[in-house]
């Protein structure tokens, strides 16, 4: 008996030892039984589940996006499975484990592990680019002033892939056979909307006249206006006017008209844009705003009093504005049959009043030049340019609160030189047997000078 018992154990004991360990009876692996399998034989079965499933296709769908993707197979937008960690989950059953089953004939309880299913780096990219070129246009939080009130606009910030909502979604979508709903997130709002909400009330308007006859002038105004008109400035921000108008090119709409060229009247495009940052400049001041950058004109304008224009040329000049208050603020325009007009809008400060004073204004004759016309007669002489008178003169900003001064500020000294009265004659004529007296040739004898080059959008 002992004997048949040594013999017994010793071959049990080889069994034991010579028993390759199985996944536990009864593990599934997402919807493939892999109980009572080698890792190895697990394994491959798992993955000759997924050769089957991952040439099916899919769909995609989003509320937002004007484009969506293809139809596609699951491993063409880069689903796949990790077969080795899918296994590497299932606990393995020992000997004795095993020998219960087939003694007892017990049914093991059925345990589900998930599948480890992974996504590609580059898939997710690329759906990422997808979603940037295709998503709807993003819009700049604008206030705006109509009706005697203020009218705000959100922000429509940029759409972006939500990366890793996107790798569960995909996987959520597979194991539940639909579609793919492309999350997305918000960029962050450059004005946001509490933000916006701030801009309550008119602080300050000022207004300027023009021809309204003079239609090219009237359609620049008009269009630089409008590129204006609504944007908002958060605190310690600049406001650059040629950043916000941008060039001025034929291209951009913008047509040929008056300018100021060195004291001159000239044309050229974009003319009576200095306009619109003249009236912007002064709305600017009354808003106690703070200016960083601004210069006047060669010569005085005939819209503004002298010390209060601001002149601007694409590349050369800019209006530059700093919003020094603690809330955000924004530049409304308007413009009618003859009139544009600015108010910044923000949160208006009580009993502040803002008024400009000038000091020490001079003004003087640049006096006559001649330029020589060989074509002219003797004595004969023509009218090319009138000129402009010389100025000088020093700007102050005034404000007081509840009819006490709080701050004098000095704006700086602005100096037109103008330019002499333009005269052609012929130099080189030599009097007649009998000389007359020089005259003026009358006024539609009169030509325009030469082109020059610009140096204001007057």
């Amino acid at each position: 008996m002992v004997g048949i018992l040594g013999a017994s154990g010793t071959g049990l004991g080889v069994a034991v030892n010579q028993y390759e360990p199985v996944l536990a009876e009864g593990s599934i692996v997402g919807v493939v039984p892999v109980g009572g399998l080698s890792p190895e034989a697990a394994t491959k079965r798992v993955r000759l589940w997924w050769e089957s499933e991952r040439t099916k296709k899919t769909i995609f769908k989003s509320s937002v996006l004007s484009e969506l993707p293809p139809t596609q197979r699951w491993d063409h937008i880069g689903l796949g499975v990790d077969d080795i960690e899918s296994i590497a989950q299932v606990p393995l059953q020992d000997f004795w484990a095993s020998s219960q089953f087939r003694v007892n004939l017990k049914q093991p309880a059925k345990t589900v592990y998930p599948v480890v299913f992974v996504v590609a780096d580059d898939k997710v990219a690329a759906l990422s680019d997808f979603v940037r070129e295709r998503q709807p246009a993003k819009g700049s939080a604008r206030a705006v002033w109509s009706k005697g009130a203020v009218v705000r606009t959100p922000e429509r910030p940029g759409l972006k892939l939500n990366d890793e909502g996107y790798r569960a979604e995909i996987v959520s979508a597979f194991q539940e056979s639909r579609a793919i709903d492309i999350p997305l997130t918000e960029g962050d709002k450059r004005i946001p909307d509490a933000e916006l909400n701030k801009i309550q009330n008119s602080m300050a308007a000022y207004s300027t006249r023009f021809s309204a006859g003079n239609r090219p002038r009237s359609s620049n105004i008009a269009l630089a206006a409008r590129k204006i008109n609504g944007f908002v400035l958060m605190p310690g921000e600049k406001f650059s006017f040629n950043g916000v108008v941008g060039p001025r090119t034929l291209k951009a709409g913008y047509r040929i008209a008056g300018v100021l060229v060195q004291g001159r009247l000239d044309e050229g495009v974009g003319g009576g844009i200095c306009q619109v940052s003249t009236t912007l400049y002064n709305a600017a001041l009354l808003a106690n705003l703070k200016m960083i950058e601004r210069k006047n004109h060669s010569s005085s304008v005939p819209y503004v009093p002298i010390g209060r224009d601001c002149a601007v040329s694409y590349g050369q000049l800019d209006l530059v504005i700093e919003n020094t208050m603690p809330h955000p603020v924004a530049f409304a325009s308007s413009v009618g049959a003859g009139t544009i007009e600015f108010r910044v809008l923000g949160i208006k400060v009580p009993g502040q009043e803002v008024t400009i004073e000038r000091s020490r204004a001079q003004s003087w004759s640049r006096g006559v030049k001649y330029e020589h016309d060989p074509s002219l007669p003797y004595g004969r002489v023509r009218l090319v340019d009138k000129g402009g008178t010389a100025h000088k003169v020093t700007t102050w900003r005034v404000v007081k609160v509840n009819g006490k001064v709080v701050k004098r500020e000095a704006l700086g000294e602005s100096y037109y030189p103008g330019a002499p009265r333009l005269l052609a004659k012929n130099m080189r004529a030599k009097p007649p047997a009998a000389a007359t007296p020089a005259t003026v040739a009358p006024a539609q004898n009169e030509s325009t000078p030469a082109p020059s080059p610009v140096d204001a959008d007057n």
